[in-house]
């Protein structure tokens, strides 16, 4: 009865948790000649290598969490560390190293929680409250399955997620923007390869950092977010029952979720405009640069002239601006304007494919 109270809690849970962002071992920016959705990678999630001769981004070895068909939970920083090392340790039945961990993890939201509004430590502090608790039961032996240790782990997971930006500066950020281009790019070509059990799980990878991005929206933007993670989830759900047969279909929805993310950074480098925070508006630029290219070229429109001009402006305030740098008002106002108009014009064409 208490397994099927825990599975009830994470599903519960999970529908609204900010699902995304992992931590890898190496932090880069992807090129723009490295979005190239068409071309097969020589990489895939866990590495493995292919034969291909043209390889797209190739994605670091990322660790979880959880990792299976109905949960993800990635590794983000310090917190997902403890609860991997966690949960491995219970499974080899070293209750007193898994009961240490997860004290460890209650003790990273304890110094998490000096960083956030009142309203935010009171979520953290539940958390935290929930860990200590469920590292008693371990230890004591209580527990008996893993899955009773999920829910207190997706709750504390989700508590950091709602305070992640509060921890990570942009440049720590930029490259979890990146990965939902990765994965969907690995995604494609496993479904071209007809490997689609697999294709519909790196598809849900990358909508799970639509989902982190979307935690953090509001609004009509939030809304915008939401309703592509949906339809690129049952996408998935498709693909892995083999109902889809036109990649056109994937090509479309993944465009229109980096579009929808487009308008979010575009937005937050409005509100941080107004708040005068140039570094802020940098990286959101060059974020919101990210996603509309890798939306245009979902679309095979990465070629379009005035796509090109818009992210050449773009990356060169960005870039000024992360450097300390300050270029006139009115290049900033055209750069985030230029994203914007660009953004709309693709998501139309997007909706307007059959």
């Amino acid at each position: 009865m208490r397994y099927l109270t825990s599975r009830l809690a994470i599903a519960l849970m999970i529908t609204t948790i900010a699902l995304g962002a992992c931590q890898s071992a190496k932090k880069t920016e992807t090129s723009p000649s490295s979005i190239t959705p068409t071309a097969p990678s020589s990489q895939t999630a866990s590495n493995t290598a292919s034969t291909a001769s043209k390889p797209v981004a190739s994605l670091p070895t990322d660790e979880w969490v959880i990792e299976d068909q109905e949960i993800l939970i990635p590794v983000i920083d310090e917190l997902g560390q403890h609860l991997r090392a966690a949960r491995l340790n219970f499974l080899e039945q070293d209750n007193k190293a898994a009961a240490s961990e997860i004290n460890e993890a209650a003790a990273f939201l304890e110094r998490e929680s000096h960083q956030v509004s009142p309203a935010g430590k009171a979520t953290l502090d539940k958390a935290i409250a929930a860990l200590k608790n469920i590292a008693g039961e371990v230890k004591s032996g209580k527990i008996k399955s893993v899955q009773e240790l999920d829910p207190s782990f997706v709750q504390a997971y989700q508590a950091d997620t709602e305070h992640l930006w509060v921890v990570l500066d942009e440049q720590s950020w930029f490259p979890i923007v990146e990965k939902s281009t990765q994965y969907w790019q690995v995604a494609k070509e496993d479904f071209l390869n007809k490997d689609y059990s697999r294709a519909a799980q790196e598809i849900r990878k990358g909508t799970a950092f639509l989902r982190l991005e979307a935690h953090h929206a509001s609004g009509e933007i939030k809304s915008a977010l939401l309703a592509s993670v949906k339809e690129i989830d049952q996408l998935a759900k498709q693909v892995k029952q083999g109902q889809v047969q036109n990649v056109k279909l994937l090509d479309d929805a993944f465009a229109q979720g980096h579009l929808a993310a487009t308008r979010f950074y575009d937005a937050k480098a409005q509100q941080a405009m107004s708040e005068d925070q140039f570094v802020k508006i940098g990286y959101d630029l060059k974020a919101a640069a990210h996603h509309l290219e890798a939306g245009a070229t979902w679309l095979g429109q990465e070629q379009a002239t005035d796509l090109k001009a818009a992210l050449k402006d773009s990356r060169l305030v960005a870039e000024q601006l992360i450097e300390g740098k300050q270029p006139e008002m009115k290049q900033i106002d055209h750069a985030i304007a230029s994203l914007d108009e660009q953004s709309q014009t693709f998501s139309e064409e997007a909706m307007a494919h059959p």
